[in-house]
């Protein structure tokens, strides 16, 4: 995530504090939260613990609730971070499954959202949701898997 400087000269990273500049204190701390759990998810840091995954939804809504990012992009990152943890095959096989099954949520409403303007986005959604499903069915059908 990076900000383009305004000469377009380079790119800086997002720090804490242009964050807070940018977005407002409070909407800098929501966006972190978001992101922390985010990465929690992608890690698989609590696998037997799936309200993680129920927390980074919810706080995905709150960041949109508080209007510091749009719907499309928040359920759009939150069912990629979901699509790409279920695709990990470092990751246990029962994590993968979870994060499969939430990938519904976001993806309703992404359905929600681009049905009338964009309907070939919406079957490619779908189609990387299949696509998804049928790899870990794969690999729950191999011998040996985690």
């Amino acid at each position: 995530m990076c900000k383009s400087d305004p000469a377009g000269e380079r790119s800086r990273p997002v720090t804490r504090r242009t964050l807070a500049h940018a977005f407002g204190v409070r909407d800098a701390a929501l966006l972190r939260r978001w992101d922390r759990i985010g990465i929690g998810v992608r890690c698989a840091y609590n696998p037997m613990g799936p309200s993680a995954l129920r927390h980074y939804l919810d706080a995905g809504r709150r960041v949109v609730s508080c209007g510091v990012l749009s719907e499309l992009l928040v359920h759009r990152r939150m069912l990629t971070v979901l699509l790409q943890t279920a695709h990990d095959e470092a990751l246990p096989w029962y994590w993968r499954s979870v994060c499969l099954e939430y990938t519904t949520l976001p993806l309703a409403r992404l359905h929600a959202l681009m049905k009338h303007h964009d309907p070939m986005a919406c079957h490619a959604l779908d189609c990387a949701v299949q696509s998804t499903h049928d790899v870990l069915a794969a690999a729950h059908a191999r011998p040996g898997r985690r």
